[in-house]
C-alpha cells in the first residue's frame, strides 16, 4: 500500500508536468521575445529641440533659411504644441521560437549563405522582412498622429501669418490687436479655422467636403467682419461671384493632394515622402534640403505609396545583405542556430519533470530534483526581461536625480522622452521556477521522508 509521503510525490509530479508543459507551450503560444520602444514627446523634449536642434550650423532650419524666421517660428510652434499634448509614439519588434528552432534544424541555410547572390540565408532574410514590414506598420501609425497635431498647429499658424498680413496692409492694426477688437468674435474665428483643419483631417474627407465647410466659413468670418464697426469696412460683399473666386482658390490648392476620386490623400503624401527620403538616406546619403524629396510633387497614388514602401524593403535588405563585407547575413543565421541550440537546451529541462514523473511510474520512489526546471525557468527571464527593464529604469533614475552634475538638459529631457518595454513567453517558465524553488523544500521533506521509510522496510 503506497504512503502518504509517496501519494503527495505522485500528485505534485503530475501537478509539476502539466505546468510545465503549459510552460513549454508559452514559449510558442507568446513570442519568444518582443521589444517595445516608446518615444513621448514631453514639453521639456519639444523645448529644447525648438530651440537647439532647429537652428544648425550650416545656417539652415530644418531645411528653411534661418533668414526665412515666419517659417522658423511656424516649425517652433508645431513643436511646441506636440509637447503640449504629450503625443507619444512607439515601435516594435516581434522574435518568434519557431523561426529559431527552424534555423537550427535547418542547416541548409548555412550551405545557401555562402552561395547566394547577396548570401542570402532563408531564416535571416525572413526575419529582417519581418521588422522591415514591423517598422513600416509602426511608422504609418507614428506619422498619423503626429501628422494630425501638426498639421493643426501649422495650419493655424499659416492662417494667422496671412491674416496679420492682410490686416496689416488695411488696417496697420496687429493680428493680437485684430483679435482684441473682435472680442467673442475673434473666438468665433478661432472655432472656424478649427472647422476647416477638421474637415481636412478627416478620415474621408474629399475636396467637395472641405470646400463646401471653406464657403461657409469664409462667409461667417465675412459676416463678423460686417458686424464689427471698425473692420466692416475691410469686409467684402460676399455674393456669388466672390464665392466662386473662394471656391475655385480652395479646389485649385486641394486638389493636387487629391486622388481620381477626390479623396484627400495627405496620409499617404506623408507617409510617401517619409519612405522617400529614408529611401534615399540609405541609398545615397542624407539630402542637404529635406523638402527636396517633395520637389516631384505629392505622391497621392495609392500604387506608388506601395511601390515606396517596397523600393525601401529592397534597400534595407540589400544593405543588411551587403553589410560587413556580406558575411552579416551568415552571422545573422548562425547566430539564430545557437539561439535555436540553446533553446532546446530551455525546453529539456522544462520538460525534464515531465520526463522523471513518465521514468518514475512503478518506482518505489517517484521523487526527482527541481535544478533543471528551476534553472531552466528562471534565468532566460532574467537576463531577457527583468535585467534590461530594470537597468535603464535605474538609470534614468540616476539621471534625472542631480547626482551626476553637468548632465546637459536636453540629454535629461530626451532620456525622460524614451520608455523600453519587453515581453518574453519565458514569463510563465520564470514564475513556475520561483514556485518550484519554494516548493522544493516541501517536495524535498516528503522524499526524505519516504527514502527513510523505505530504507527502514
Amino acid at each position: 500500500m503506497d504512503s502518504p509521503a509517496k501519494r503527495f510525490l505522485w500528485i505534485s509530479n503530475i501537478v509539476i508536468a502539466v505546468l510545465c508543459i503549459a510552460a513549454v507551450a508559452c514559449y510558442f503560444i507568446f513570442p519568444l521575445y518582443r521589444v517595445d520602444f516608446f518615444v513621448k514627446f514631453t514639453k521639456e523634449l519639444a523645448d529644447q529641440i525648438a530651440e537647439k536642434a532647429l537652428v544648425q550650423e550650416d545656417g539652415k532650419t530644418a531645411g528653411v533659411s534661418v533668414d526665412n524666421e515666419k517659417a522658423r517660428e511656424i516649425a517652433k510652434s508645431v513643436i511646441s504644441s506636440l509637447g503640449e499634448k504629450g503625443l507619444s509614439v512607439s515601435f516594435s519588434q516581434e522574435f518568434h521560437t519557431v523561426d529559431f528552432l527552424a534555423a537550427f534544424f535547418d542547416f541548409a541555410s548555412l550551405k545557401n549563405v555562402k552561395e547566394a547572390k547577396y548570401g542570402r540565408a532563408l531564416r535571416a532574410e525572413a526575419l529582417i522582412d519581418e521588422a522591415v514590414d514591423g517598422f513600416l506598420d509602426d511608422a504609418e501609425t507614428a506619422v498619423s498622429e503626429i501628422a494630425a497635431a501638426a498639421a493643426t498647429v501649422a495650419a493655424r499658424e499659416v492662417v494667422k501669418a496671412q491674416v496679420s498680413e492682410l490686416i496689416n496692409d488695411t488696417s496697420g492694426d496687429s493680428y493680437d490687436e485684430f483679435m482684441a477688437d473682435m472680442g467673442a468674435d475673434g473666438e468665433k474665428i478661432d472655432t472656424l479655422i478649427d472647422r476647416i483643419i477638421n474637415a481636412i483631417l478627416e478620415e474621408n474627407a474629399t475636396v467637395s467636403s472641405v470646400t463646401s465647410v471653406v464657403l461657409d466659413s469664409a462667409e461667417e468670418v465675412n459676416g463678423l467682419l460686417l458686424s464689427n464697426a471698425k473692420y466692416a469696412q475691410y469686409a467684402s460683399n460676399y455674393d456669388a461671384d466672390a464665392r466662386q473666386y473662394v471656391k475655385d482658390l480652395c479646389e485649385g490648392v486641394l486638389e493636387p493632394f487629391a486622388d481620381e476620386n477626390g479623396r484627400l490623400t495627405f496620409k499617404e503624401l506623408l507617409i510617401s515622402t517619409l519612405l522617400e527620403m529614408l529611401n534615399g538616406a540609405l541609398s545615397e546619403g542624407v539630402p542637404e534640403d529635406i523638402y527636396s524629396f517633395t520637389s516631384s510633387g505629392p505622391k497621392t497614388n495609392s500604387v506608388q505609396y506601395q511601390t515606396l514602401k517596397a523600393e525601401l524593403k529592397q534597400t534595407i535588405t540589400e544593405a543588411f545583405y551587403n553589410a560587413a563585407g556580406g558575411v552579416l547575413p551568415f552571422t545573422v543565421t548562425c547566430v539564430m542556430v545557437l539561439i535555436g541550440a540553446f533553446i532546446l537546451i530551455i525546453l529539456f529541462k522544462l520538460s525534464y519533470p515531465v520526463i522523471r514523473t513518465l521514468s518514475n511510474i512503478g518506482s518505489p520512489d517517484p521523487g526527482f530534483g527541481f535544478f533543471l526546471p528551476v534553472v531552466g525557468g528562471f534565468f532566460p527571464y532574467l537576463f531577457s526581461v527583468a535585467i534590461p527593464t530594470l537597468a535603464p529604469a535605474m538609470f534614468k533614475g540616476l539621471l534625472t536625480s542631480g547626482i551626476i552634475p553637468n548632465i546637459p538638459s536636453e540629454v535629461v529631457a530626451a532620456v525622460n522622452s524614451v520608455s523600453i518595454r519587453y515581453f518574453s513567453g519565458s514569463f510563465a517558465a520564470f514564475f513556475l521556477s520561483i514556485a518550484l524553488f519554494i516548493f522544493g523544500f516541501f517536495y524535498g521533506h516528503f522524499r526524505r521522508k519516504l527514502r527513510r521509510k523505505t530504507k527502514d522496510n
